[in-house]
């Protein structure tokens, strides 16, 4: 699998991107875009690479019970104030891509986002909830390649100069509950 990482995209600091829907602001700026979460095949050699390769630093880790699956270790990596920027877990997923996130400023943009997905019959994957490492509220959907979008507010931020590495047993303090699947039909959501 390809990733590209490149700096310097053009920006038009005049023209920033306004969402057509009717949300406050994606929380992006100086934390850069959200995260990724990706499944790895070797996961002590893919930490490896993203730590001691490429420089990120660990925020956390959560270790899970994945039932069928066994258990995993999931590594949560930042390069910023941005609690992480990519976690990998080695487990076994239909895609290498897990999620990205998408952060917004306000949480109402999250519970109206939610609400337009029922309305639109987007698969759901996990409900609302609130993450034990980096305390975001989110909830995820399935995007038509398959993977899923995490779509959340009040993600944490560190300070590498007190911050102290854990170790999490639970992914969720609530919530994130699997849902169950929805057909995916074109619907039309109802003006505002």
């Amino acid at each position: 699998m390809a990733n590209e990482i490149y700096w310097g995209a053009t920006l038009e600091r005049g023209n920033p991107f306004r969402s057509p829907r009717a949300i406050g602001e994606f929380h992006a700026g100086e934390l850069g875009f959200g995260h990724v979460v990706l499944a790895v095949d070797d996961y002590e050699s893919s930490l490896r690479f993203y730590r001691d390769g490429l420089g990120l630093l660990i925020s956390d880790y959560i270790e899970l019970d994945m039932g069928a699956a066994g258990k995993t270790t999931v590594a949560f990596l930042h390069s910023g104030p941005r609690h992480y920027s990519l976690a990998i877990a080695q487990f076994p997923a239909p895609k290498r891509l897990h999620h990205f996130m998408l952060q917004v400023r306000d949480i109402d943009d999250v519970g109206s986002t939610y609400d337009l997905c029922q309305d639109l019959r987007v698969p759901i994957a996990s409900s609302l909830g609130r993450h034990t490492n980096d305390l975001t509220t989110s909830f995820y959907m399935v995007s038509p390649s398959g993977f899923q979008v995490e779509y959340g507010h009040g993600g944490r931020e560190i300070d590498d100069d007190d911050w102290e590495v854990r170790t999490h047993h639970a992914a969720s303090v609530w919530g994130h509950r699997s849902a169950p699947a929805m057909p995916v039909v074109a619907a039309t959501h109802p003006a505002d």
